[in-house]
C-alpha cells in the first residue's frame, strides 16, 4: 500500500509536469491502490489517471520521470492506435481526456477550419453522448450515436479563433469526456457538459481544425487538433480571371455646372462647387483556407480603368502592396472659382471614374507561424474595391447673343 505522501507526489506530478515525446506507447507504473489509466498518444504524450474514492477524476498529461513505478496498469493511447497525421500547419493540443474504449477516430481537412461543434450529452455519468463537426469546406463527420438536438451548438465566427486555455474533464468516474470549455477572438465562451476536475491545454491562440479520439455509442476520448500560432499572414499571385469580360460601372460620373453674368460691364466672380461620392479601400474575401478575418497584406495589382481611344475597360494595374481592408464610401465638396466677362455665360463639366467592382480572383495565401514554419495554400474569393480617379474639369463660354438671356442660354454641352 503506498504511503499518502507518495500519492500526493503522483498527483502533483500529473497537474505539473512537461509533456515529452516517445515513439511507443509508454508503460506509466503505480504501486497506488487507485490504478491510474494511461493514455498515451502515438506521436509520444504520456496521460494517466486517478480515480479517486470519491469518484472524481485526477486526469493530465505528465513526464515519465519515475522508473521506480513498476506495476503493470491498463493502458491505451489517444484515437486507440490511430496513425494521429497532421497537415504540417497543425498540431495537437497535448493528448485526450476519457476512458480507454470504443474505436479510435481523427477528422479534419486539408486548408480548413472547424466551422461547427455539436455536443450531445446523457453518456454514463452524463459524460458526452455524441459530438457532429462540421468544416468551412462543408465535409462533417459525427462520432457517437445520437436522436434529438443537441446540448450544446456551437458556429465560430469568419476569423473567430480560441484563445487561451482549452479545458477538458473527464465524466467523474474515468470512462468518457464529461466536459469542455474554451474562450474565442470574439469574446465569446463556450461551456458544455458537467465540470469534473479540470485539465487544462494551451490552444496557442489559433484556429481549431479537427478532433480525434475514441468513441463507441459514447464519446470515450476525445482531444482537439489545432492551426499554428499564425504570425502573419500575406496574400500573393493575384489574378483576375473574368476581368477581361468584365464591364460594369464603365461609364465616369458627370456634374454640370453653369454660371453667366448677364451684365455689360465689368467681370463677375463666381464660385462652382460639385459634390461626388468617392469608394475607396479594397476587401478580398476568402473562401478557402482558415476563413481568415483579420488584416492580411495582399501583394499584387488591383482592377482599374483604363481609357484607349475612347473605350473604358478594366485593367490590372501596377503591383503594389497593400492592407485588406473594408470598403468605405464618403462624400467630398470640390470647389472653383472663376471669373466671368459681360454676356458671357460659362458651362463647366466635371467627370472623374468612382466606380465599385465585386469579381473573382485566384491567388496564394501564405500563413507565417511562430514556429518559424510556414504554408502556401491556393485561396480564391471574391475582390471588391472601387476604382477612383481625380476630377477632370471642361470649361465652354458662351457670348450671349443680342435678346438671350442667362436663362435662355443652354446648360450642358457636348
Amino acid at each position: 500500500t503506498q504511503s499518502t505522501g507518495s500519492m500526493i507526489f503522483y498527483l502533483l506530478l500529473s497537474l505539473y509536469a512537461l509533456v515529452v515525446s516517445t515513439d511507443d506507447v509508454t508503460t506509466l507504473s503505480s504501486t497506488s491502490a487507485q490504478e491510474p489509466i494511461l493514455t498515451s498518444h502515438r506521436h509520444g504524450f504520456v496521460h494517466y489517471h486517478f480515480q479517486a474514492t470519491n469518484g472524481s477524476d485526477y486526469e493530465h498529461y505528465a513526464v515519465q520521470s519515475d522508473p521506480t513505478m513498476k506495476r503493470d496498469i491498463q493502458q491505451c493511447s489517444c484515437a486507440l492506435g490511430m496513425n494521429i497525421g497532421l497537415w504540417n500547419y497543425e498540431r495537437l493540443m497535448g493528448g485526450c481526456i476519457g476512458g480507454c474504449g470504443g474505436s479510435g477516430f481523427i477528422f479534419h481537412g486539408w486548408a480548413t477550419s472547424v466551422k461547427q461543434l455539436q455536443i450531445w450529452l446523457g453518456a454514463e455519468n452524463n459524460g458526452f453522448k455524441a459530438i457532429r463537426v462540421v468544416l468551412y469546406n462543408d465535409q462533417s463527420a459525427s462520432y457517437g450515436t445520437y436522436s434529438g438536438g443537441p446540448a450544446c451548438d456551437w458556429t465560430f465566427g469568419v476569423g473567430e479563433y480560441i484563445v487561451g486555455d482549452i479545458i477538458l474533464t473527464g465524466n467523474g468516474i474515468g470512462t468518457r469526456t464529461g466536459f469542455v470549455q474554451f474562450q474565442t477572438s470574439q469574446g465569446r465562451t463556450l461551456k458544455c457538459g458537467d465540470m469534473h476536475t479540470n485539465y487544462f491545454f494551451s490552444s496557442g491562440n489559433s484556429y481549431l481544425t479537427g478532433v480525434y479520439g475514441a468513441a463507441g455509442a459514447d464519446i470515450d476520448h476525445l482531444g482537439f487538433i489545432f492551426m499554428k500560432t499564425i504570425t502573419g499572414v500575406a496574400l500573393k499571385d493575384l489574378s483576375y480571371p473574368d476581368l477581361a469580360t468584365y464591364q460594369a460601372n464603365l461609364a465616369p460620373q458627370v456634374q454640370y455646372k453653369n454660371a453667366c453674368n448677364g451684365g455689360t460691364v465689368g467681370d463677375q466672380k463666381t464660385t462652382m462647387s460639385i459634390t461626388r461620392t468617392v469608394t475607396q479601400g479594397q476587401t478580398w474575401s476568402v473562401e478557402l483556407a482558415f476563413k481568415f478575418g483579420g488584416e492580411m497584406t495582399a501583394t499584387g495589382g488591383v482592377p482599374g480603368i483604363v481609357t484607349v481611344s475612347a473605350t473604358a475597360k478594366w485593367e490590372v494595374g501596377v503591383t503594389s502592396s497593400y492592407t485588406s481592408t473594408t470598403v468605405t464610401s464618403r462624400s467630398e465638396t470640390l470647389s472653383y472659382d472663376t471669373n466671368i466677362g459681360p454676356r458671357t455665360a460659362v458651362i463647366a463639366k466635371f467627370s472623374w471614374w468612382s466606380s465599385p467592382i465585386n469579381i473573382r480572383y485566384t491567388g496564394n495565401m501564405l500563413y507565417s507561424f511562430t514556429d518559424g514554419s510556414s504554408m502556401l495554400f491556393g485561396v480564391s474569393g471574391t475582390f471588391s474595391g472601387a476604382y477612383v480617379s481625380a476630377v477632370t474639369g471642361s470649361y465652354t463660354q458662351i457670348l450671349l447673343k443680342n435678346g438671350e438671356t442667362c436663362e435662355t442660354v443652354p446648360k450642358t454641352c457636348k
